[in-house]
């Protein structure tokens, strides 16, 4: 759905998953519905999502599942975001 869907249907996950992007990262399965929606949605959407568990990225590297969402915000972002995230692991 989220591959072929339209853009309402889009924005319509987003909202769902917004308020549960951290909880959804750290889980086996959830981690893989957040890497999708980095996959998917518009680019101001994936930034709020990354801003929204931008907080909490040490705790996402650290986890088995939440890893694999870190590997995928440094994949899809824009350079300026990614480079955050290299300043936040080097502290």
């Amino acid at each position: 759905m989220l591959h072929y869907g339209t853009p309402g249907q889009r924005t319509s996950f987003f909202e769902l998953i917004i308020c549960q992007v951290k909880y959804l990262s750290l889980q086996k399965y959830g981690c893989r519905i957040v890497q999708r929606a980095f996959d998917v949605l518009e680019q101001p959407q994936k930034i709020q999502l990354y801003e929204k568990i931008s907080k909490n990225l040490l705790e996402l590297m650290l986890d088995d599942n939440g890893n694999f969402v870190v590997s995928k915000i440094i994949k899809v972002l824009p350079k300026k975001t990614v480079l955050q995230v290299a300043k936040m692991c080097t502290g």
